[in-house]
């Protein structure tokens, strides 16, 4: 059943949404301003044809409402547009005429003028699929149009018209149609039908739509098919993918709160009732970028085109439980989980189970594994201790509550101070985080750890630097963008985030950054012995994939 067919808008007025273009589009007819060229961009099923066909016919009513512009639908005009048979309005699809012979054709064709009507209307649909040739053909009839002729192009891909094309045309763009004006539209559409459906259901298809009002009507027929007059969620669950709302929002809710024990008995109730864990991945994914965006604008009003008024409450609330880096490491998180799933699809479920456990685990603070070199400026502001409340530095990595330090020290009274093996090591900063000279202060045992596992990984981090450090993410500035891409590849990423850990006891996440004004350190040849000659023409093979030794 093609209910958008059936029920396509004969007049302005039952056009969902689109009150902007609607009022100008009006305005224009009322006072016979049209322009010779419209540009219509957008999603599809948003209402870009519909309006394309509403302008045609009401440019060419001999009836229409001076006080509305809106056209009559009596006038011949009228019912030969609304039967399709009108000689006046031309729609050509450029996806299948898009060669520049078709435009020689339709400049040929424009010449003559209209059979029964004031305007000879042209609808180009999906105009982006032209060739160049045929776009430069097109422009000379934009840049001399009869007057008689007025063109109406649409597309999808606003970003493959060319300027020259743009600037000669009126361009109105359709949005996503919010979530409440769709669900407003299925239930005008079910009273039509006289058809009684579930209200969870309607809901499913508007979000299932994602802002195609076209796609929700379409999936609206395909429901009603089944033949009932009164349709429940049980019956639509054989056209709707399981994938609810209250499910989706109760699994991050557990992810946010670590609660791994919810979490995974959720995915267990859901892999009983026979989920579709890919489509469960996808929700979860698109959910959590909801909340990572919403988040960083606090923007509702983006929110309104895909929930509804209850839902955003939930989300707003959700939000209001966890700061931008966790939603960050969250979304992150379940983009990788996505791409694993599609690496083991005979157990599904392991993909959600892997990142649930990851997501939930318990952040704890460590110390870095191996004593760093002591900043003298750090010895200068060292503190005496009694003699008699002297640690034993061999034995205790950190010092005891109950030791004060002597603000007034006697000098006859004052500790040597140990060797610097002997010092204590480092704790790591509340929250897991250093400072970025702490990071720097050992990067040299970083690269020569790397050396250690990977020549040519060493080789790349030895032309790179950390220059800036935000919560468990730290950024790596590289001057060439090969250094930087081989660095991003997955293996690599892998390998420096695991040397990072054990060199600073905090688990970081890097982010390779092209900064070509950067000027790299030495610390690879400080810390580490010079390689030899076999070895660096080894890593520079491995960094240089394909190349060969010439000399």
């Amino acid at each position: 059943m093609t209910l958008y067919r059936t029920y396509r808008p004969k007049t302005f007025k039952e056009v969902v949404g689109r009150d902007a273009i609607k009022h100008i589009l009006t305005e224009q007819l009322k006072t016979k301003t049209l322009t010779h060229a419209y540009l219509f961009s957008g999603i599809r099923g948003t209402g870009k044809t519909t309006l394309a066909r509403l302008l045609a016919k009401a440019a060419n009513c001999s009836s229409l409402d001076q006080a509305t512009g809106e056209p009559c639908n009596e006038c011949a005009s009228c019912v030969a547009v609304n039967s399709g048979t009108s000689q006046d309005l031309v729609e050509i699809d450029a996806a299948s005429n898009r060669r520049i012979e078709e435009i020689r054709q339709l400049r040929e064709h424009i010449k003559y003028v209209p059979a029964n009507s004031l305007y000879k209307v042209y609808i180009i649909d999906e105009v982006h699929m032209l060739t160049r040739e045929a776009f430069n053909a097109l422009l000379k009839t934009l840049e001399e149009p009869p007057a008689h002729a007025i063109f109406i192009l649409a597309t999808t891909e606003l970003e493959k018209i060319p300027d020259t094309i743009f600037s000669r045309c009126q361009h109105f763009s359709f949005g996503r149609v919010p979530l409440k004006e769709i669900q407003e539209r299925l239930h005008a559409l079910l009273a039509a039908e006289k058809v009684n459906m579930d209200a969870s259901v309607v809901l499913a298809i508007a979000r299932r739509s994602s802002g195609s009002l076209r796609d929700a009507e379409s999936l609206l027929g395909q429901i009603l098919s089944i033949g009932k007059t009164e349709i429940t969620a049980n019956d639509a669950s054989l056209f709707l993918p399981k994938a609810p709302f209250v499910e989706t929002i109760s699994f991050l809710s557990a992810i946010i709160s670590r609660d791994a024990k919810q979490a995974l008995e959720l995915l267990s109730s859901l892999e009983e009732q026979g989920i579709n864990f890919a489509f469960f991945m996808d929700t979860c994914l698109e959910y959590a970028r909801h909340l990572l965006l919403f988040g960083a604008t606090n923007d509702a009003n983006r929110l309104a085109l895909y929930f509804s008024t209850d839902e955003i409450t939930e989300i707003q609330a959700l939000v209001g439980r966890a700061d931008q880096n966790r939603l960050r490491e969250i979304t992150v998180e379940l983009l990788k989980a996505s791409h694993d799933l599609s690496i083991v699809p005979d157990i599904p479920s392991l993909a959600f189970e892997l990142v649930t456990v990851l997501l939930c685990a318990e952040k704890k603070v460590s110390v870095v594994a191996q004593a760093q070199e002591t900043p003298k400026k750090e010895l200068s502001k060292t503190k005496t201790i009694e003699p008699s409340a002297a640690v034993d530095f061999s034995r205790a990595s950190v010092l005891p509550e109950d030791v004060a330090p002597i603000a007034e020290a006697q000098p006859e009274r004052l500790v040597s101070v140990a060797p610097e093996s002997a010092l204590p090591v480092s704790i790591t900063p509340k929250g897991g985080a250093h400072s970025l000279e702490e990071i720097l202060d050992g990067w040299g045992e970083v690269l020569a750890k790397a050396r250690d596992k990977n020549h040519a990984l060493n080789f790349v981090l030895g032309v790179s630097e950390p220059i800036g450090i935000s919560g468990n993410i730290l950024e790596l500035g590289f001057k060439f963008r090969l250094q930087q891409e081989k660095v991003s590849e997955m293996k690599n990423r892998e390998i420096v985030e695991t040397i990072i850990k054990e060199v600073y006891g905090t688990s970081y996440r890097i982010s390779p950054t092209l900064k070509e004004s950067l000027r790299p350190h030495k610390s690879a040849e400080v810390h580490q012995p010079a390689p030899q000659e076999d070895n660096l023409l080894k890593a520079a093979l491995e960094v240089f994939e394909g190349a060969e030794v010439l000399n």
